[in-house]
Order: C-alpha cells, then sequence, then structure tokens
C-alpha cells in the first residue's frame, strides 16, 4: 500500500478550519494528487537518449576560409 496517506486528524482538522464541505473537497483532492503520484511511480521508464549527443559546434572564422 502507499505510503502517502491523509490520516483521520489531518482530515478533520481541514474541516474545522476551512468548513467542513471545503474541508471535504480539499481532502478529495489531495486523495487524487496521491493516486496521481502513485500510479505515475508505478509506471515510470527510464529515459535513454537514442541519438548520442554531439560535441559543440566547430567555429570556422571566415578568414580562413577563403
Amino acid at each position: 500500500m502507499s505510503e502517502l496517506k491523509l490520516n483521520f486528524n489531518s482530515k478533520k482538522s481541514l474541516c474545522v478550519h476551512v468548513g467542513e464541505d471545503a474541508g471535504k473537497e480539499i481532502t478529495a483532492l489531495l486523495e487524487a494528487l496521491i493516486r496521481k503520484v502513485e500510479e505515475l511511480e508505478r509506471n515510470k521508464v527510464d529515459v535513454i537518449p537514442i541519438v548520442p549527443t554531439t560535441p559543440a559546434r566547430q567555429v570556422i572564422p571566415i578568414s580562413d576560409a577563403a
């Protein structure tokens, strides 16, 4: 299960300080964000560069080109 979780005291504190409806709405939003973070962590993949990195471009002075 998840390490991220709102406990009863946190939910109750939100409801007391911002009101019952707003507290429930904030709690629902936080729980949705927790679920999304967990989903992203489960589906995380390493990114492997396909195109090799190239060194910085070499600048050729115009006077030497002639």
